[in-house]
């Protein structure tokens, strides 16, 4: 590496110090590293020595012509840069070094930087310089710059520092994008900024960082490590992404085509829930509406009032099509149409015309639903008592009766959870193959708030959300809706359904009963006391179920028959009331509550890693802050790792902020009285600033529950604290508090600024709002080349529903406190890749991530409770930025040969691995290969990083081809043996004398065997191996040895001739004219007697083989 400290300004004496240590970190690190101030060391020679160079604290024009221009290239032909401190003014005004440091404007910041303490957010879980860092750095003192033009968007921010603060001095993340404007912004203003970046440039890579400009930093292991990160991207040794939130590597495609101007929803109903099969395939439900610009019918008094259409559909990407998925109608499939109470319009909550919001609620695929079990479970509002809600006896409904389905004389609906099964081959739903997994009666009189999101945990237990079903009219749309006055009681049954003066039934039919449960006893049904759903431990509405459904069900919902109850070692532990609960044993609380205290909760996702579950739900309709009832509405998230209560209808925020108690009361002006500490209500401290104006709620224990309305428990559990909390007063709004621990909430607060009113989440707002949760996002493993990026892994996606300018987020988490109402540790802004501008007045009803990666969107229509052909659909966002960088490059030379030259090309890495498609290998950084064939060949290098990762790719190389011809010859078998001439002799024995005597002679071999062998043997009858006198009356007392010798064997040892072959020489493969020396010797001892005359032998020298 390359330090240069050189500047055009006055050299900062943290310059030194940050060389110094830059040099500390190389000799840990094995790389070295040279230092300069010599603008004329940046050259085009001398920094082609190095992998990386970093400028420490170098502003101005400090570099001439020559030098910028071979910094540019060096950098855009595979060099690295990284940028430290006052090297933000490097060179402003110079295209280039805009677009290297990652700032732009004329001056690239707002003034000098200021040196002050803050707290640090380490955005990138994944990246080299931040992964081993903490999520948070606190009370961090270093300088700060304030940038001309935020770089959020078009760099890929690493870390930000924090500047929003609340009253008791900690800070608050922001997402660093300025939205907001006049009040909003003076109260939630956006302080925060990055202060850490990089990006990819053409081949080469740029990294800058703010930090490190006090000499403390230098001797901070988070800041050196942050620094040695950033040194070992830019230079190659180890990968890292840095697109990840630059928006323009981001692409969006419509894949639902606009549905045709007909009475049919064709391609899409009105969305409003989808599920993602493993293999890539959409489903998605439409709530009521039949088509666009259907005629609802919205009276009571008419037949088959509320009458809808609820859809299912399939986009499966493996339907050949037009080649393409941008809205592509041969990829959608209506699967199935249900025959649903719900297309009522979009009137008043009660009366003649009332609006309803029941339909298809929600939609899951079974979690095996790929692999033999392809199940889908509904969540609808039958409109008949027969299959998929039609009528019983129709040739869709079958004859079975499954419920009652919309009983219009009572007001009443069946609210159902079916298993249906899907054919792939017909692409519809199996006629009679409808389960009822669980079933119950709700009212449907008033509007709104049911829920109906699911999913399943990783153990196929089944999540499943509904709402409170309580209405904003009844209590002025204030507070918590606790007005329990019998006006707002569902009509008795039989009630004219054209009259809706004072037609409540406990109105009509007063209850004597006046104690804790007592209208619910008369059978009298509120639509204005949360505290009858929500609040009830014994009621299914305002809660979150968790079942686990039977793998073959029975034809009878229930426990036992259709579903069972998860015990303690289920993901996320034990029910909020097990079934061997005193609670359930007594009948007071249901044991299908996993959660309660929610007011709409219309949106879930399961972690498919930790199998936590990721909520959000609508709140009330209180528009602003209020002296009398308390804070203005707020919507809710939350994570949850466990069963618990989240408030509603007595807090918000969870147990954060306390709505004041109501008495009941029959005018909807006001929608209840606010109680006072002399009535005496169980549950309630004072209010005020003085502790003693009204009586409010105390969020921090077990709550009472002295509804008339309430079937449950009297005493429900202590309230848990939401994630996030937001709304028209801002996000996350808290306030100043009483000796009571009660918020105090002030005139017109929704205006107020601090302290009185502080934003803990300065990035949330909203006029109407209604959060959208796509859970955690999990980055696929195996390829998948559009799928976000790893830095988003493990963040928590959050949209809305209503507004264009209310949350649209991907939120970092703390794990160690991210399931107890933990704030998020940062917040990245998703509106540069999902604009507002793409649904225009549309709204994000549903998000998820597929298999693939992608993030997938359902938009609803411009307006409620209605089907905009032009706007409603499915869409998709597909990350098309690329690998992380550097990668594998290898580089396959120019041959006219077989022989191929490779080279890592811009790999960077420490070491190289080649693997070549016809067996051969090598190592190292330059390898050639000769090929056997001519045509086609692959290999493939391996690159190791320094953090130990690997990552391999292929290069295709033509090698020319090889024409060949055979010419050829044939080769008689031969085995020539040739003795040499003279035969050998030893010449004179003299007897008496020991002595070992020597003769030799020579042969000649050829052979054209595969293998052979050089033998000799005695094959005569007289004393084999034994030389005789004359007629062999004499015999010599010692045998003969003999041996061969030849250049390969020149030291072989003497052996006895005897009548078996002896062996001499072996011969392994053919030869030619083996030049061979025979020696034999005879010893004889001083007592071996001897006759006078000749003594010889014939010996056989055989040449054989066994091979052809």
């Amino acid at each position: 590496m390359l330090v240069f400290t050189g500047t055009a300004g006055t050299a900062n004496p943290v310059s030194a110090d940050a060389a110094n240590a830059i040099k500390a970190l190389g000799t840990t690190n094995n790389f070295t590293v040279d230092t300069t101030a010599a603008a004329t060391d940046i050259n085009a020679t001398k920094l082609a020595g190095y992998r990386a160079v970093v400028f420490v604290n170098s502003s101005g024009d400090v570099l001439d012509t020559a030098g910028e221009s071979a910094l540019q290239s060096y950098v855009q032909n595979g060099g690295g840069f990284v940028g430290i401190g006052e090297t933000a003014l490097l060179e402003q005004g110079n295209a280039f070094f805009d677009q290297l440091i990652g700032l732009t404007g004329a001056a690239r910041t707002a003034g000098a930087a200021t040196t002050s303490s803050q707290d640090v957010e380490f955005l990138d879980r994944v990246h080299p310089a931040t992964k081993a860092l903490p999520l948070l750095k606190k009370d961090y003192t270093d300088s700060w710059y304030s940038w001309t033009n935020n770089p959020t968007g078009n760099v890929h921010t690493v870390a930000r520092v924090r500047f929003n603060r609340v009253p008791d001095g900690s800070t608050v993340t922001n997402d660093a994008v300025t939205r907001f404007t006049g009040t909003t912004n003076t109260n939630q203003p956006q302080l925060e900024r990055p202060v850490s970046w990089c990006r990819d440039i053409q081949s080469g890579r740029s990294f800058y960082t703010g930090l490190g400009g006090t000499t403390a930093a230098w001797s901070d292991s988070d800041i050196t490590g942050h620094i040695l990160g950033a040194i070992q991207w830019a230079s190659g040794m180890t990968r890292g992404n840095c697109k990840a939130t630059i928006t323009s590597n981001y692409r969006t495609t419509r894949l639902t085509p606009p549905n045709p101007t007909t009475t049919s929803n064709a391609y899409v109903g009105e969305i409003d829930g989808m599920s993602i099969a493993k293999d890539g395939r959409v489903f998605y439900a439409g709530r009521a509406v039949c088509s666009q610009g259907q005629s609802q019918i919205n009276n009571w008094a008419t037949t088959n009032v509320a009458l809808g259409c609820g859809t299912l559909h399939v986009w499966d990407p493996s339907t050949p099509g037009a080649g393409t998925e941008n809205q592509d109608p041969a990829k959608v499939t209506k699967i199935g149409e249900l025959q649903v109470f719900g297309a009522k319009g979009g009137g008043q909550e009660t009366g003649a015309t009332s609006k309803t919001e029941q339909g298809i609620l929600g939609i899951s695929l079974d979690p095996d639903f790929t692999n033999g079990r392809p199940y889908i479970y509904i969540q609808y509002h039958p409109y008949f008592g027969g299959e998929q809600g039609y009528p019983v006896g129709s040739m869709q409904g079958g004859a079975k009766s499954f419920g009652p389905g919309f009983v219009r004389p009572d007001y009443m609906g069946e609210r159902r959870l079916s298993r249906f099964t899907y054919d792939n081959a017909t692409k519809s739903l199996v006629p009679g193959s409808e389960k009822v997994i669980l079933h119950w009666m709700t009212q449907v009189f008033s509007c709104c708030h049911l829920g109906g999101s699911m999913d399943f945990d990783s153990k196929g237990n089944l999540y499943f959300a509904t709402g409170d079903n309580t209405g904003n009219t009844p209590n002025a749309t204030n507070g918590g809706y606790q007005n329990s006055d019998p006006t707002f009681t569902v009509p008795c049954p039989g009630t004219p359904t054209n009259v809706y003066t004072a037609t409540g039934c406990g109105i009509t039919q007063p209850c004597a009963d006046k104690t804790v449960g007592g209208e619910a006893r008369c059978g009298h049904i509120s639509y204005g006391d949360a505290r009858q759903t929500s609040g009830n431990t014994n009621a299914y509405e305002g809660k979150l179920l968790r079942i686990h459904p039977m793998a073959d069900p029975g034809d009878t919902p229930g426990i036992g028959t259709t579903y069972t109850i998860p015990d303690a070692s289920a993901p996320n532990g034990p029910q909020l009331f097990p079934p061997d609960s005193q609670a359930v044993k007594d009948g007071k609380a249901k044991p299908e509550v996993f959660a309660m205290g929610t007011r709409n909760l219309y949106s879930i996702d399961v972690d498919s890693k930790t199998d936590k579950v990721a909520t959000a739900w609508v709140g009330p309709d209180q528009g602003t802050d209020s002296t009398t009832y308390g804070t203005s509405k707020t919507e809710n998230a939350a994570l949850l790792g466990a069963a618990g209560n989240y408030g509603w209808p007595y807090c918000q925020g969870g147990n954060r902020l306390n709505y004041r108690a109501k008495l009941p009361n029959p005018s909807a002006s006001n929608g209840g009285a606010g109680a006072n500490l002399s009535d005496n209500i169980r549950g309630t401290v004072g209010g005020g600033a003085d502790g003693q104006t009204g009586a409010y709620w105390d969020c921090s224990k077990s709550l009472p529950n002295d509804s008339p309305y309430n079937t449950g428990l009297t005493d429900i559990p202590a309230p848990k604290p939401t994630n996030i909390w937001y709304g028209q007063n801002g996000g996350c709004t808290n306030y100043q508090r009483n000796a009571n621990g009660v918020i105090v909430v002030p005139a017109n607060s929704n205006t107020t600024a601090a302290p009185a009113v502080y934003r803990e989440c300065p990035f949330a707002f909203g006029g109407s709002q209604a959060p959208m949760t796509a859970g955690i996002y999990r980055k696929p493993a195996g390829s998948a080349p559009n799928a976000w990026p790893a830095y988003w892994d493990g963040r928590w996606f959050l949209s809305d529903f209503a507004g264009a300018n209310n949350i649209r987020h991907a939120l970092l988490m703390d794990p160690a406190n991210d399931t107890k109402g933990g704030l998020p540790i940062s917040a990245d802004s998703l509106y540069g890749i999902i604009p507002t501008s793409l649904f225009g007045a549309n709204r994000t009803i549903d998000l998820d991530f597929g298999p693939d990666g992608d993030l997938y969107v359902a938009s609803y229509s411009g307006s409620n409770f209605t089907i905009s052909n032009n706007n409603t659909g499915l869409w998709k966002f597909s990350y098309v930025g690329g690998d992380d960088t550097p990668g594998p490059d290898p580089q396959a030379a120019t041959t006219t040969s077989t022989m191929v030259n490779f080279n890592i090309g811009k790999s960077g890495g420490i070491s190289y691995a080649w693997t070549f498609d016809d067996g051969g290998t090598a190592t190292g950084a330059t390898a050639s290969h000769i090929y056997k064939t001519g045509g086609t060949h692959k290999a493939t290098l391996t690159v190791t990083y320094a953090d130990n990762t690997t990552s391999s790719k292929d290069v295709t190389v033509e090698v020319p081809p090889t024409v060949s011809t055979t010419i050829g010859a044939t080769v008689t078998p031969t085995l020539s043996l040739v003795l040499g001439a003279t035969a050998p002799g030893f010449g004179q024995f003299v007897a008496g004398v020991a002595k070992t005597y020597d003769a030799q002679t020579t042969a000649d071999i050829v052979s054209t065997a595969g293998n052979a062998t050089l033998t000799v043997s005695d094959i005569g009858t007289i004393a084999p191996g034994h030389l005789v006198n004359g007629n062999g009356t004499s015999v010599l007392a010692q045998a003969i040895k003999a041996r061969a010798t030849n250049v390969a064997n020149p030291s072989t040892t003497f052996a006895d001739v005897s009548a078996n072959p002896l062996t001499l020489l072996t011969y392994p493969m053919e030869i030619s004219h083996d030049a061979v020396t025979l020696q034999f010797q005879q010893p004889i001892a001083a007592n071996d007697a001897l006759r006078s005359g000749s003594y010889s032998k014939t010996l056989t020298f055989t040449l054989s083989t066994t091979a052809p």
